[in-house]
């Protein structure tokens, strides 16, 4: 399944339908991916104005 997701991932960079009407394609994790990457902590920092990411 990743071999696809990848393929329509790198299809849809340069996409210009995507570009001109402002779409992007986000990575929905896991709740395991997210626990074991802090997004809440992450977050947290976000809407505080910190720069903040996850290095995973």
């Amino acid at each position: 399944m990743r071999h696809y997701r990848d393929g329509v991932w790198k299809a849809a960079k340069h996409s210009t339908y995507l570009q001109e009407n402002k779409l992007r394609f986000k990575e929905d994790f896991s709740p395991d991916d997210r626990a074991r990457r802090n997004l809440p902590l992450v977050e947290k920092a976000r809407k505080e104005g910190k720069i903040a990411y996850s290095s995973e």
